[in-house]
């Protein structure tokens, strides 16, 4: 009587490490090496985050602060 309950412990402990280790390591992301929309951008998802630098210059285009141009002009 003793076996059962003792592999239906097992069973719980052992399916729950597998959640556990199926769900993997909170981290932060990072942001890709080029974008195309701000969505793409995903290092500070909060609001006034990241965007995806369109008036850069240069190419390609990169993810860069919110509020590196005057108002109207970021993105």
């Amino acid at each position: 009587m003793t076996l059962l309950p003792n592999r239906t412990k097992w069973t719980l402990l052992l399916s729950g490490l597998v959640c556990l280790f199926a769900a993997g390591p909170a981290s932060a992301q990072t942001n890709p090496a080029t974008c195309t929309n701000d969505i793409d951008c995903v290092a500070t998802p909060q609001c006034g985050g990241d965007i995806c630098d369109w008036n850069s210059t240069t190419a390609p285009m990169k993810c860069r602060p919110a509020g590196s141009y005057a108002a109207g002009n970021d993105g």
